[in-house]
């Protein structure tokens, strides 16, 4: 099994709880991390492809976070910001704290 924990290819737990924060919608989300539970596992979660339900894992708070793959990331700031498009500037190597920035950035200026 291929360890993600690594890999940039979606927000981290801790990432999507400052989206969340932050008022971005969970239907906006593609992937999603499932707590693991067990003793050994205790604080250990798993990302899944898939829609957040909040109907399916609201009794589950906290035990289910959506997460936002990098391309939902890039479609997210596109649609808040028209004029964004690809990255033409340089991006640090964590892409998605630079997207994140960005959403909540152009987010926090539409509420103005």
């Amino acid at each position: 099994m291929i360890d993600i924990s690594t890999q940039v290819i979606a927000t981290t737990v801790e990432q999507s709880r400052k989206l969340l924060e932050a008022g971005i919608s969970t239907v906006t989300s593609d992937m999603i991390w499932m707590h693991q539970e067990g003793p050994v596992l205790e604080g250990v979660y798993e990302l899944r492809i898939g829609k957040y339900d909040p109907e399916r894992f609201s009794s589950r708070n906290g035990y289910v976070l959506p997460a936002w793959s990098v391309g939902r990331l890039f479609q997210l700031v596109g649609e808040v910001a028209p004029g964004f498009s690809s990255p033409a500037v340089s991006i640090r190597s964590d892409v998605r704290e630079d997207l994140i920035h960005l959403l909540l950035h152009w987010k926090k200026e539409v509420r103005r």
